[in-house]
């Protein structure tokens, strides 16, 4: 029998990973028997999907009853919905655009050296989105688009993804290093590294117009210091 793939919030494994279903499981839940389908591939556009609640475990389909039940907060993420749990009306919310906040980008060229090191900055991103792979959950983050190079023969540690960053909002990110390309590191003689350097923010993006940014100095591998702490500061607008 052909299975048909639903979006549901009717099944508290699938509900319950992603939102708070409060009072409403204690009144509208009917207990089933139910099977985690490990077996089937969900696929997008010929994209392999695979579902992660917030810990970072694997969510699976559910088949009941000839139906295949997916987690609805992972599958409108993948199709740039965002969710929402209204407990009042327990109501399942989903809504174009996965944020409140626009995705905004800004060009800029800065350099920031620190002896033998160097990284240039040439876009600022507010994404309200942010993931660090297809399958990783959207983060609230400000984007660093650079290019860190070790501009010496010598072996330097630096790392700027261990930055810390300051918003006009009052926040203060201590460090990158979770979402963040292997854009630090080790640099072992003229070495050159690009990518992403991401800060997960708790700030509304709408409101971020100023930030600073903090950045420890280089050492070499007998741990002297090569470099000096440097910070740059940006008005984005």
């Amino acid at each position: 029998m052909r299975r048909k793939l639903m979006f549901t919030a009717m099944m508290s494994l699938v509900v319950a990973a992603s939102m708070s279903i409060g009072a409403w499981a204690a009144t509208s839940l009917e207990e089933v028997k139910a099977s985690l389908n490990k077996g089937i591939q969900i696929e997008l556009n010929g994209r392999s999907l695979q579902f992660k609640d917030e810990q970072g475990g694997t969510l699976y389909p559910i088949t009941y009853d000839g139906n295949t039940y997916l987690p609805v907060r992972s599958v409108a993420e993948s199709l740039g919905l965002s969710v929402a749990w209204d407990g009042e009306a327990n109501k399942v919310l989903l809504n174009e655009g996965s944020s409140p906040s626009a995705l905004k980008s800004f060009n800029v060229n800065e350099t920031i050296v620190s002896g033998p090191m160097k990284m240039t900055i040439t876009q600022i991103t507010l994404d309200p989105a942010y993931r660090s792979t297809p399958y990783s959950k959207p983060v609230n983050a400000v984007v660093f688009k650079v290019e860190v190079e070790n501009t010496s023969g010598e072996t330097v540690n630096w790392s700027p993804h261990q930055g810390k960053l300051v918003l006009n909002t009052k926040e203060q990110i201590e460090t990158g290093i979770y979402h963040s390309d292997p854009v630090g590191g080790e640099f072992r003689g003229e070495v050159l590294k690009k990518g992403n350097i991401v800060f997960r923010v708790e700030s509304n993006l709408e409101e971020v117009t100023n930030l600073t940014y903090y950045i420890s100095e280089p050492y070499n591998n007998q741990s002297d210091r090569v470099g000096d702490e440097t910070s740059v500061e940006f008005e984005l607008k």
